[in-house]
């Protein structure tokens, strides 16, 4: 749970999210901090139905005025690094996402906003978080909310559209809520997921080293008795 500094305390509890691996890879993560940031483009190239999502991050946004509507179909998210998780610690999860022929293990993460923000502090060139729970469903036009009114109102005032550098400013806003839109094949993931919006362009994953972020983690293997297993300490 983390809390807000308002006038009012104003707690959150955030979930814990889990990541199904190799085990290899969870020890590797706990033996020199490494960790491994995919983007959308790499997404894209999966051929597996589980991994496999060709439309991730499109989308179509609308911005309606008095006399002029303007509307906008553009793929987000190509300045993101992405890490993804499950809210759910399950044995069906383990066999959902156990698609390497190998021992698996779960890495749990229990404070996600943390935990963000450490790895987030590795990526150079780094400029925007977000964090949150997958919304699955059919693609559907993203209509402005508040917080382009100003645009809005002005199209209505002069009956034109947003100029380039506006249309980029709507476009930043609202590019990080099509980067948690999900086809409905997919709603069994109860998916979470970190991004980390950069300063350019990316397209292939990048390891990251953060030996802080461990701190935030625990290792799970799965027993004979079909019960979890915490393995280790918690490193510090």
């Amino acid at each position: 749970m983390i809390t807000l500094p308002t006038s009012t305390p104003w707690n959150v509890q955030i979930p814990r999210v889990y990541r199904y691996l190799p085990e290899r890879y969870i020890d590797q993560f706990f033996e020199s901090g490494i960790i491994r940031l995919s983007t959308f483009a790499r997404f894209a190239t999966y051929l597996d139905e589980q991994g496999g999502d060709d439309q991730e991050g499109k989308g179509v946004l609308y911005i309606e005025g008095d006399q002029r509507s303007a509307m906008y179909s553009a793929t987000f998210g190509s300045d993101a690094y992405i890490l993804c998780g499950s809210t759910t610690l399950s044995q069906a999860q383990l066999d959902r996402w156990r698609i390497w022929k190998e021992p698996s293990a779960v890495l749990e993460i229990r404070n996600t906003t943390a935990f963000g923000m450490t790895i987030g502090r590795q990526l150079a060139g780094w400029r925007v978080g977000c964090e949150g729970l997958c919304e699955y469903g059919d693609r559907a036009i993203d209509r402005h909310d508040t917080s382009v009114d100003r645009l809005v109102e002005e199209m209505q005032a002069t009956g034109s559209g947003p100029t380039l550098d506006e249309l980029f400013q709507i476009l930043t806003v609202h590019g990080a809520a099509f980067c948690f839109r999900k086809r409905p094949q997919f709603q069994g993931e109860s998916e979470y997921r970190w991004i980390w919006l950069v300063d350019r362009s990316v397209s292939d994953p990048i390891e990251v080293t953060c030996l802080e972020a461990r701190q935030y983690c625990t290792k799970h293997t799965l027993g004979v008795d079909g019960e979890w297993v915490r393995v280790g300490k918690v490193p510090r």
